[in-house]
């Protein structure tokens, strides 16, 4: 049943949990808000502890920053929690969640475990093209 899916654990990695890259053009967006700032990002990756967006060079973010993050699908709201700025870079900014219930924790985790079939599910599908295009001998 799980023959052609391959789970590797890299034990020098740093992340405590399995991130799911979204790219840049994605349907998930962050609004990001502070008292009355709030502006829109497009979400780069995702995991049950955090979250990365894109951004642009003339916004500034510093680390250890709290902002409220407000999710959306489509513009349809998925949940909000509280991200403290640990990563900055020229292009994104990465953000670990605090102050999780446990309820928002199951949300978050049930969404990443789902975009995580949905990638297993696209690579399958691609993997099967790809042999149905090779030349046959």
């Amino acid at each position: 049943m799980f023959d052609d899916v391959e789970v590797i654990y890299d034990s020098s990695n740093k992340r405590r949990s399995f991130r799911v890259y979204l790219g840049k053009n994605n349907w998930f967006k962050l609004k990001v808000s502070k008292y009355y700032y709030s502006t829109f990002f497009s979400v780069r990756d995702l995991s049950g502890t955090g979250v990365s967006f894109w951004i642009e060079k003339s916004i500034v973010f510093k680390e250890g920053d709290v902002f409220n993050l407000h999710f959306f699908v489509k513009d349809k709201p998925l949940f909000k929690v509280k991200g403290k700025v640990v990563r900055v870079s020229k292009e994104h900014v990465a953000c670990e969640f605090v102050e999780m219930n446990r309820q928002l924790q199951f949300q978050v985790d049930k969404l990443v475990l789902e975009l995580q079939k949905q990638m297993i599910a696209k690579k399958k599908l691609e993997q099967r093209n790809a042999k149905q295009d090779e030349p046959k001998t």
